[in-house]
């Protein structure tokens, strides 16, 4: 018998895949339909566009204190220069193991090199925490 899968591991599995798809799903999970800035909370808010397309780091900027940011800013994210795919793709395959993925899988199997597999896993950790502190 197969259990029913949840749609946020399907949509985390998907934004895996490329870079937009990923922060989309984070811009998703973090603010919804409604993005407000991190720093002073003003809902009024714009994504940055080039020729008709997003930045290529996909930047954020608020009309009330005129502050640039993107999806990573305030976030266990923010610092870190690991594509957000990346990240997607850790928790998604943390979520889905039965014993979670130590940091010599990570750095033999998905080519991450050994300091970024130990970040991940630090940070998995600090998330886990967090999100378990608040239910």
């Amino acid at each position: 018998m197969n259990k029913p899968k949840s749609q946020v591991l399907e949509e985390l599995r998907i934004a895996a895949v490329d870079e937009a798809k990923a922060v989309a799903f984070i811009e998703k999970q973090r603010w919804g339909n409604d993005a407000c800035c991190p720093r002073c909370g003003d809902m009024d808010v714009y994504q940055m566009m080039t020729d008709g397309q997003r930045n290529k780091d996909y930047r954020w900027r608020c009309r009330g204190c005129k502050a640039m940011y993107t999806v990573r800013t305030g976030t266990v994210f923010e610092g870190s220069r690991i594509q957000l795919r990346h990240w997607c793709f850790g928790f998604w395959r943390a979520s889905t193991s039965k014993k979670g993925v130590s940091a010599r899988r990570k750095v033999g199997r998905y080519k991450l090199r050994r300091n970024r597999s130990d970040l991940l896993i630090r940070k998995y950790v600090v998330v886990r925490k967090s999100v378990g502190t608040q239910s």
